[in-house]
């Protein structure tokens, strides 16, 4: 084999390791990627099941809230009843 093939075949070879480097490289790059997306997207999933879940608490408490209107005020007509049947 003559130098100038030699050269060709260790340029080919280096390119090949090259090659290989960066798609390594890429490989590492995507996957840190994908972990920092992930945990991003975990953050932000903590934040929005906090918001659901404060909301719902609202909601809950809104509802009791008018429940205990509600017999509030079927006692107080009941009471009226009541008094008014003293009465007569």
């Amino acid at each position: 084999m003559n130098k100038k093939n030699k050269n060709k075949v260790e340029f080919a070879k280096t390119a090949v390791v090259a090659v290989f480097c960066a798609i390594v490289i890429a490989g590492i790059v995507g996957v840190k990627m994908s972990q920092n997306i992930r945990a991003e997207a975990e953050k932000h999933l903590v934040v929005e099941t906090g918001i659901s879940a404060a909301v719902n608490r609202q909601i809950i408490s809104q509802r009791e809230g008018l429940e205990n209107l509600k017999k509030e005020r079927e006692q107080a007509q009941a009471d009226r009843v009541f008094n008014r049947s003293l009465g007569n």
